[in-house]
């Protein structure tokens, strides 16, 4: 920029046409000339003016994106969501399999208790005296038994025999008339009554052996 003044100091004023010696040139005195060679020695990006913003050139939040902070904000909420939606997922689950338990068991039950009642009346044939009126299995009551007025219809009290929801398996365990309530081992004989094969403990803290 100062060799670029030195050279205005240096050089001679131009002599336009129609003018006389010593004279400056009409419309630009020797001082508008000096600015207009300095200028022009400054770098560019002194000179260049700031873009105005207009409004076809203005950015929206959600064209900027996210900063770091927002984006920290939004994975520790996800986190907090996730722990507990998991929980309450596992526990969804588990409230259906003790649902499907329940309802098994109450549906061997009754086939129990309706097969006990119809030998009593004799409307099957009876099962031996020591089985005090019980089925011998749960198998027969899948299978049927004899009607006792006829050699060729049978009475089924169950379609099939559901699956433990809790072990995947149609295996139940089985109970007697001598055995203890909370008995995990049969004596034979007849059934009285069954209980899941599950280690495990309901959500009301009972065994589901007990239930």
């Amino acid at each position: 920029m100062l060799r670029a003044l030195d050279d205005v100091r240096r050089s001679p004023s131009p002599r336009p046409e129609g003018t006389g010696a010593g004279r400056a040139p009409s419309g630009v005195t020797a001082l508008e000339r000096c600015h207009r060679i300095a200028l022009r020695a400054l770098p560019c990006w002194i000179t260049r003016p700031a873009p105005v913003a207009t409004r076809g050139n203005l950015q929206t939040p959600s064209q900027r994106g996210f900063t770091l902070l927002e984006l920290v904000v939004t994975a520790t909420v996800l986190l907090i969501l996730a722990s507990v939606t998991v929980p309450l997922a596992r526990n969804g689950l588990k409230r259906q399999q003790e649902l499907e338990l329940r309802r098994s068991l109450r549906e061997m039950r009754l086939a129990i208790d309706d097969y006990k009642k119809q030998a009593e009346q004799q409307k099957i044939k009876a099962p031996p005296p020591e089985a005090n009126f019980y089925p011998e299995s749960l198998e027969i009551l899948v299978e049927g038994v004899p009607a006792a007025k006829s050699l060729t219809r049978k009475v089924r009290f169950l379609r099939r025999i559901p699956i433990d929801p809790l072990t995947g398996k149609a295996e139940w365990g089985l109970r007697n008339t001598s055995d203890d309530a909370n008995s995990t081992s049969w004596g034979g004989g007849h059934v009285y009554d069954v209980y899941s094969l599950s280690h495990g403990t309901g959500m009301n803290g009972i065994p589901y052996s007990q239930w």
